[in-house]
């Protein structure tokens, strides 16, 4: 029996006697057939075949670490309503006005990033920048910003380590407190929206930024306009998504691949792992921002995909050009310290000097 998980620990495995650690989001565990663990009574997916199927399974409902109670489950058609709300506010003329703005924000910070000593670009750049997109896009009151942000962090850190429980406690008290900054806000799911792009986009930037400086000759492909944009953010997204694990539980019986569940039933999606699948991906464990795009999962797939994954492809495009432009020939210190947990897990520094 490989890769089972013992506890609901961080990011620990069983294999025998052999203890695995999986502390490098960019390196994730090779897929493996479905099975059902003990330790966390769930079904465990990593196949790419599988996880695409449970993605778009209406009857495998989005939830947390623990099963929902069936009292709270009824609230779907809401919830879509909410989603189909918030894309039609991320319209495309709306998105293009955020590009526009959002990259001269960026071509401002870089510009006054100092060039004679190296630069932490997590902090002096991606978290700056995204909480100035989080404010743009939500209409948040810049003045509270700071306040919404500490918040906001609290609400995403939860997110980052579904299995820390004095985590989630916080966050329960951290969600109403950010969602009445947006009390009588015209935007439908604002708070998220703002904890999205405040704290969980420059996540996913570092990662990105980080595949991007572990492989120079991909960031000269980019300088060069070798590799066209759309395509190399979609690998980008694969190879440095943020997601390593979601959850679902059935509303119903349902058969994914070779298992059925059970009503009530609780399944964990190993996204990461399927989008490093042999058998959907040539050479899965190698960047190559040529690749032609093969339907990546780390927004999601089918109903319950990201309602604002058109925000952060066009967030993540302005971002990592600006980083490109800025710092594709930086030298970069080599060394990383992880910040996060089995949710989703990022650089907490990135120190680079300008080339």
């Amino acid at each position: 029996m490989r890769d089972r998980f013992t506890t609901p620990p961080r990011n620990r495995c069983h294999d025998g006697e052999v203890t695995v650690v999986w502390s490098d989001p960019l390196h994730p565990p090779p897929p493996e057939p479905s099975f059902y663990d003990r330790a966390r009574e769930a079904w465990v997916l990593s196949r790419y075949a599988d996880v695409a199927a449970a993605f778009r399974e209406p009857r495998l409902w989005p939830v947390g670490t623990r099963v929902r109670e069936r009292s709270r489950i009824g609230d779907e058609a809401a919830q879509q309503r909410l989603r189909g709300d918030l894309q039609v506010t991320l319209a495309s003329a709306r998105l293009a006005e955020w590009e526009s703005r959002l990259e001269a924000e960026a071509r401002q910070m870089i510009g006054a990033l100092p060039s004679d000593r190296p630069v932490d670009l997590v902090s002096k750049l991606a978290m700056p920048w995204s909480l100035r997109a989080a404010t743009m896009v939500t209409g948040a009151d810049p003045a509270c910003a700071r306040e919404m942000a500490e918040l906001a962090r609290t609400v995403s850190a939860a997110s980052a380590e579904p299995y820390d429980a004095a985590l989630h406690e916080a966050k329960g008290a951290a969600e109403p407190a950010l969602e009445r900054y947006f009390a009588g806000s015209g935007m439908p799911m604002a708070a998220a929206a703002f904890v999205a792009l405040s704290h969980t986009l420059p996540c996913l930037l570092a990662d990105m930024w980080l595949a991007l400086l572990r492989h120079p000759d991909q960031t000269q492909r980019l300088q060069s306009e070798e590799a066209p944009w759309p395509a190399a953010i979609e690998e980008l997204l694969r190879y440095a998504g943020l997601a390593r694990m979601l959850f679902r539980q059935a509303m119903a019986e349902v058969t994914i691949g070779n298992v059925t569940i059970p009503e009530g039933g609780h399944v964990v999606l190993h996204v990461a792992s399927a989008n490093r699948d042999p058998e959907q991906f040539a050479d899965p464990n190698r960047l190559n921002l040529g690749r032609r795009p093969a339907g990546q999962l780390a927004l999601g797939a089918g109903g319950h995909a990201c309602a604002g994954a058109a925000l952060i492809r066009m967030a993540a495009t302005v971002a990592t050009r600006a980083f490109v432009g800025g710092f594709g020939a930086a030298e970069w210190s080599g060394e990383v310290e992880w910040q996060g947990g089995a949710g989703f897990r990022s650089p907490r520094e990135l120190w680079v000097r300008r080339g």
